[in-house]
């Protein structure tokens, strides 16, 4: 007598095994926020790149807003802290020898979050696969889906996309 084999008929795979790519329907067409007061230059002009981006046209403002305000506050944080240990890697010890800026630690800490909020929102290319996003299909659904998207580099991208253009 053979094996028995117990596979499911082509087609009926379920689970992982499907590899289908998840397509979000078009959010609706909201201006970008304004970036939180107190920033550094290059923190404000980070989360205008973010904004610019195609990630940011699956963003819903109610739901991911204050974790995007979180993500931002820690580039912030970063930029700060990181140049103070550049100015000062190595500083006095408690018994007057030489160590290594405690705040490198705290740079650690604040690294954490900004990586896991970047894999949250999709800003690595991994990230976005692992999120299985279809991007530009979300981005041609804010259009009217017979052109595809504008390339990111295009600054006025967003703007013809929040006019109902077609990218």
């Amino acid at each position: 007598m053979g094996g028995i084999t117990h596979r499911k008929p082509p087609g009926t795979a379920l689970g992982h095994r499907r590899h289908t790519v998840t397509v979000l329907p078009p959010p609706a067409q909201q201006p970008p926020p304004a970036c939180p007061p107190g920033l550094l230059k290059a923190t404000r002009d980070r989360w205008d790149a973010f904004w610019d981006s195609s990630v940011a046209a699956v963003v819903d403002h109610d739901a991911d807003l204050p974790r995007l305000h979180r993500w931002i506050r820690a580039t912030d944080e970063y930029d700060r802290v990181a140049k103070v240990c550049r100015q000062a890697r190595i500083v006095r010890g408690s018994m007057g020898q030489p160590v290594l800026n405690p705040l490198f630690a705290y740079l650690a800490q604040l690294e954490q979050q900004i990586r896991s909020a970047e894999t949250e929102f999709g800003m690595t290319p991994m990230s976005r696969i692992r999120l299985g996003i279809a991007l530009n299909a979300a981005r041609r659904g804010a259009g009217d889906g017979s052109s595809p998207a504008a390339p990111a580099s295009d600054p006025d991208r967003r703007r013809r996309l929040l006019s109902g253009g077609t990218g």
